[in-house]
């Protein structure tokens, strides 16, 4: 495997950083198997952080011991080969460095795997199976940059002015939704602010009870206020909820609207 797609430095500097008590942030950071090319470090690592659930602590003699015990010992390198990985990392801080660096290499095993993976599987494939092969590769690339976006951090201190902005813009500029986009109905507007940004709002309800329509009328309603809209279902198809959009807007009955029997 190419150069580019491994780290055994990074990987020993990480062993090195949970032999000296840092796994917590490994942990923490979701590493597991995956993020080891060397095999031997992934059977440490996953020794470590077994230790680490029974709640023991990590020591030198403790680690050995549990090595020996599951007959890795030797083919990890001995005790010799713990000592070289716990002194590649100077304290059992440097984790952030070393996870970012594995980090960028799993990422691009995992993407080099699925890739081929995704080749392998068009060859002679039908249209259906070709379909279904790009939507696992989308599938992929949205899980990946969900995880690629959670390690930009951003510490408080630098949120705190844009927090101020924010309240100074609401103070100055005072509307009936001072959080975010209007739904049209009244009470839910006062009680909620309006939609906000990145939240996410569940209308809950038996069948039949009006979910569709309150959720067409705060489409119809964000769409007149000058907002784009994007609308998903899973039940009804695009003609069935444009007709009802469109009855919305012209204050008809669907139920004329259905029986074809509009004046």
């Amino acid at each position: 495997m190419p150069d580019n797609l491994y780290n055994l430095e990074a990987e020993q500097g990480l062993i090195g950083v949970c032999l000296q008590g840092g796994i917590e942030e490994a942990v923490a950071s979701g590493v597991d198997g995956s993020w080891f090319y060397d095999l031997r470090h992934h059977q440490v690592y996953e020794l470590l952080e077994s230790m680490n659930q029974r709640g023991e602590d990590i020591e030198m003699t403790k680690v050995v011991y549990e090595l020996r015990n599951r007959n890795l010992l030797d083919k990890i390198g001995g005790v010799e080969a713990l000592t070289h990985w716990e002194d590649s990392a100077p304290t059992k801080h440097n984790g952030p460095y070393w996870l970012s660096e594995l980090f960028v290499y799993r990422t691009r095993r995992q993407t080099k795997a699925k890739l081929e993976n995704a080749l392998a599987a068009i060859s002679g494939a039908s249209v259906g199976q070709i379909d279904e092969a790009i939507s696992q590769i989308q599938t992929f690339a949205l899980d990946l940059q969900d995880h690629v976006g959670k390690e930009t951090n951003e510490t408080f201190k630098e949120t705190i002015p844009q927090i101020i902005d924010e309240i100074e813009e609401r103070f100055n500029n005072k509307t009936t939704t001072p959080w975010g986009i209007g739904t049209g109905f009244s009470q839910l507007d006062d009680y909620l602010g309006g939609l906000k940004d990145g939240s996410l709002y569940i209308i809950a309800g038996r069948p039949g009870q009006g979910k569709t329509a309150m959720a067409l009328s705060m489409a119809r309603n964000i769409l007149i206020s000058g907002s784009p809209v994007a609308l998903f279902s899973l039940e009804m198809s695009k003609k069935e909820l444009g007709m009802r959009l469109m009855a919305a807007h012209a204050d008809l009955d669907m139920k004329h609207v259905y029986r074809g029997t509009l004046s």
